[in-house]
């Protein structure tokens, strides 16, 4: 974790996504600490992506077999196959429709990238 702080310069956005989304100690104890699935609500949104596959990372590390799931409407199909190839599950919808909210009710936590923070839902 450390070593990121240490770079000074980024070959590519590759890089610089890997950088970005390197879990600090403090995020790896965070998601720990969290039961069950994290569904990111506008994981297409600027920060979405960074963080869901952060999420993802620190779970893994912690040694957690959760499911992150990222919930957009995907406007960009390469950005759903991205977050797919980083073990991120995809969930292509409207939020604006009620049948798409019943969808995301499922996961215990939830991110929503508006306002970046977790609401623990209480659904088991």
């Amino acid at each position: 974790m450390a070593s990121s702080l240490q770079k000074t310069s980024v070959r590519d956005i590759e890089e610089l996504d890997e950088l970005l989304s390197e879990p600090t100690e403090a995020v790896i104890r965070a998601l720990a600490a969290l039961d069950g699935d994290i569904v990111i609500l506008g994981v297409g949104g600027k920060m979405g992506p960074t963080l869901a596959r952060m999420a993802k990372r620190a779970s893994d590390i912690a040694g957690f077999s959760r499911r992150v799931i990222g919930v957009s409407r995907f406007s960009s199909s390469k950005l759903e196959s991205q977050l797919q190839m980083w073990g991120v599950e995809t969930l292509s919808c409207d939020l604006l429709e009620p049948k798409c909210r019943e969808h995301c009710l499922y996961g215990r936590n939830e991110v929503r990238d508006d306002r970046a923070r977790i609401v623990d839902l209480g659904h088991e």
